[in-house]
């Protein structure tokens, strides 16, 4: 079937070169993709970023406003009493 030299030739040089290939491809792909990201988010502006992050931002406004008001919670009196 396959000699020796044969199997050793296919091991040391055609493994090697489909990894280097699809190696390849994966980092062509890769790269595309970033290429696409930053494209994309060169496109955004500050007040894109501004309208996205609005509802989180009041939402820790409130939270912060509750905190404020509020204090810090208060553990049950029973639970500090040892007698």
């Amino acid at each position: 079937m396959f000699t020796a030299e044969l199997w050793q030739f296919f091991g040391l040089v055609v493994v090697p070169l489909i990894g280097v290939i699809f190696g390849g491809i994966v980092y062509w792909l890769r790269k595309l993709d970033d290429r696409q990201y930053f494209s994309a988010m060169n496109s955004v502006t500050k007040s894109d970023l501004a309208e996205a992050l609005r509802p989180l931002n009041e939402r820790l406004i409130r939270i912060e406003n509750r905190i404020e008001t509020t204090g810090p919670p208060s553990a049950p009196v029973s639970r500090w009493r040892s007698s």
